[in-house]
C-alpha cells in the first residue's frame, strides 16, 4: 500500500473522525434556516415590504391636496405642499409596483423600484444633509449599487445582509466563519495524522522504508487534499441549503470590496475567486506544515491538537482586534487564513494596513510554509543533539 493511501486509509477509519463534520453540516443548516426566515419574512411583512406605508400614503395625499388649494401658487408653502404631494405619489407608484414584482416574482422590477425608493430616500437626505450623518449616506450608496448590481445581472431576490441563495450563503460562510471550520477540522485531522502514530515517544511511522523528506512531502499533499475536501463540503452544503430554500445562484453573486480609503463596490464572485483559491491553498499548506512542527514538541494528539488551536484560532481572531499589532499584521501568516477578507479589501480597511493584499499574502504564507517544512526535517536532529551534549 502506497503511503498516502495509508494515511488516508488511517484517517477514514476513525469514526470520531465524522463527529465535527457533522456538527459543523448542522450549525451550516441552523444558520441558513435562520436567514431564510429572516430575509423571506421581512419581504412579506406588511411594515417592511412597504404595504403600511402605501396605507398611509393613501391617506397623506388628500391632505397634501387640500393644502395645496389653500396656498397662492407663488407662495413658498405651496411649493413645498406640491413638492411632498409629488413624492408622495412617486413612493406610492413605486411601492405599488414593488409589492406586484413581489407577488409576480419578477425580481428585476423589484430592485428597479427599490433602486427609485433608494433615491428618493437619498434626496431627501441630501437636500438636508445637516441632519444626517456620512453613515446614513454611505449605506443609500450601498443600497443602491446592490441594486444596480442586481438589475444589470438579472439575478434573483436574495437578502444583502442573510443571503439566501446558494452561492451567496456560501459567501457569507466563507467570509464569515469558513477560516475557524477549516482551520479546526484541518488541525484535527492531522494532529491524529502526526501523532496517533507515536508510542512511547517513538514514531512508528519511520519503519516506513521511505526517506523522511519524501513522506513529509506525502503527509503534506495529504493535507492539501484534505483541506480541499473540507472546502468542497462546506461549499456543497452551503450550496445545497441555498438550492433548496431559494434558489443555487451562480458565480455573478455581488461581492462587496473595499478599498483603504473605505470605497466600496460591488464586483462579481468570479472576478476575486482566483485570488482566494490561491490563498486557501496556501493556508492549508501552512495549517498542515504549522502541526507538523507542534507535532515534534507535543509529541501527544491532544496536546498537540490543543496547542495548534490555541495559537491558530488565536491568531486569526486578533487579526482585526488588538490595534497596537495592526502595522505588522502583513507579515503574520494567520492573517491569511481570512483569505475571503483579504481578497476583497475588507482586512485591509478595516485594519488600515494598504500591505494586506495578494501579493504579500502568497510571500508571507510561501516563506512560512519553507521555514515549517524544513524545521520540522531538522527540528528532531537539533533535539537530539541537545540531548547528547
Amino acid at each position: 500500500m502506497k503511503y498516502h493511501s495509508f494515511i488516508l486509509k488511517k484517517i477514514e477509519k476513525n469514526w470520531l473522525n465524522l463527529i465535527p463534520f457533522v456538527l459543523v453540516t448542522a450549525f451550516i443548516i441552523f444558520i441558513y434556516v435562520n436567514y431564510r426566515i429572516s430575509a423571506f419574512t421581512d419581504i412579506n411583512d406588511p411594515e417592511y415590504s412597504g404595504i403600511n406605508e402605501i396605507e398611509r400614503i393613501k391617506k397623506d395625499i388628500p391632505t397634501f391636496q387640500d393644502e395645496i388649494a389653500k396656498f397662492d401658487e407663488t407662495s413658498e408653502d405651496y411649493k413645498i405642499s406640491k413638492e411632498n404631494l409629488n413624492m408622495a405619489e412617486n413612493r406610492l407608484k413605486y411601492l405599488q409596483q414593488k409589492v406586484d414584482a413581489v407577488t409576480n416574482n419578477n425580481w428585476t422590477e423589484y430592485y428597479k423600484n427599490n433602486l427609485e425608493l433608494t433615491n428618493i430616500t437619498m434626496a431627501v437626505v441630501l437636500e438636508d444633509i445637516e441632519y444626517y450623518d456620512e453613515d446614513m449616506v454611505e449605506v443609500l450608496k450601498l443600497d443602491q449599487n446592490y441594486a444596480k448590481y442586481m438589475i444589470e445581472n438579472k439575478l434573483s431576490f436574495d437578502d444583502r445582509f442573510k443571503p439566501s441563495q446558494g452561492i451567496s450563503y456560501t459567501v457569507k460562510i466563507m467570509n464569515d466563519i469558513f477560516p475557524f471550520i477549516l482551520s479546526i477540522l484541518l488541525i484535527y485531522i492531522m494532529s491524529s495524522v502526526y501523532c496517533s502514530t507515536i508510542i512511547e515517544n517513538m514514531d512508528i511511522q519511520k519503519l516506513i522504508p521511505i526517506s523522511k523528506f519524501k513522506k513529509q512531502g506525502i503527509r503534506l499533499l495529504t493535507g492539501a487534499f484534505i483541506g480541499g475536501f473540507i472546502t468542497i463540503f462546506i461549499v456543497i452544503v452551503s450550496s445545497l441549503c441555498g438550492a433548496l430554500g431559494n434558489v443555487l445562484g451562480s458565480l455573478q453573486t455581488p461581492v462587496l470590496t473595499y478599498s483603504q480609503q473605505g470605497v466600496e463596490t460591488y464586483t462579481s464572485l468570479s472576478s476575486v475567486l482566483p485570488q482566494f483559491l490561491i490563498l486557501l491553498l496556501l493556508s492549508i499548506f501552512f495549517i498542515v506544515n504549522f502541526v507538523s512542527v507542534i507535532s515534534i514538541l507535543a509529541r501527544k494528539n491532544m496536546k498537540c491538537l490543543l496547542i495548534s488551536l490555541v495559537i491558530i484560532i488565536g491568531c486569526i481572531l486578533i487579526t482585526s482586534e488588538i490595534v497596537p499589532i495592526r502595522p505588522i499584521l502583513h507579515i503574520l501568516p494567520t492573517t491569511y487564513i481570512n483569505a475571503f477578507k483579504v481578497v476583497t479589501g475588507e482586512l485591509c480597511y478595516i485594519t488600515n494596513n494598504s500591505y494586506i493584499n495578494i501579493l504579500y499574502g502568497i510571500l508571507s504564507l510561501t516563506i512560512s510554509n519553507i521555514i515549517l517544512f524544513i524545521l520540522y526535517y531538522y527540528l528532531p536532529k537539533l533535539s537530539r543533539g541537545v540531548a547528547t551534549r
